[in-house]
């Protein structure tokens, strides 16, 4: 039986909302994404630790696709890899909201940020220490607390020549800023 690789509007909402004694996942199949897909699939799923490289191999996403994804994984180490660079609103907002054990932000390669499309996306990840965007164009919520109550000090490694605000909707304060 072959796997679909083109996502339909809403497709897997809350799929695997608080499975709370789910630990392993495989990666998903999605390469291009519609509306709201995968919205809080993996939401307050508190056992999952660790999801493979490529588990979100889509480089064309939509709306709020990814929206609350891993919300409350507090268990979570390691982030898949983003590969997207061509971005739609909300599509990765809140996405690893209060997720306590990634120390790590997976790269972030899109150039150009659109409205709300990191909005709260690291919020509450208090042991959030590193992060690479290559970002030089965001709309103006683009980031709204973003990296709200993340570690006080850590490394933001951006786009050369790219200026940030500093703050939760920017580059915490204390946060060491590097050129990639």
């Amino acid at each position: 039986m072959p796997i679909a690789t083109i996502m339909s509007e809403s497709c897997f909402y809350q799929m695997f909302a608080e499975c709370t004694s789910l630990t392993t996942v495989t990666s998903l199949p999605g390469t291009t994404l519609a509306k709201n897909c995968y919205y809080r699939f993996f939401w307050h799923d508190t056992g999952i630790t660790a999801v493979p490289p490529d588990f979100l191999p889509a480089t064309t996403i939509a709306e709020g696709c990814y929206t609350s994804m891993f919300d409350g994984c507090t268990s979570l180490t390691a982030a898949p890899a983003l590969p997207a660079t061509t971005l739609a609103k909300s599509c990765y907002s809140i996405m690893f909201w209060g997720c306590t054990g990634l120390t790590a932000a997976p790269d972030l390669p899109a150039t150009s940020l659109v409205d709300s499309c990191y909005s709260q996306m690291f919020e509450s990840c208090s042991n959030l220490r590193s992060i690479t965007c290559l970002a030089t164009s965001t709309a103006s919520n683009a980031t709204n607390n973003w990296l709200k109550n993340v570690s006080a000090s850590g490394t933001f490694k951006k786009a050369s020549g790219a200026t940030w605000p500093e703050g939760n909707s920017g580059i915490p304060s204390g946060w060491n800023v590097e050129d990639f």
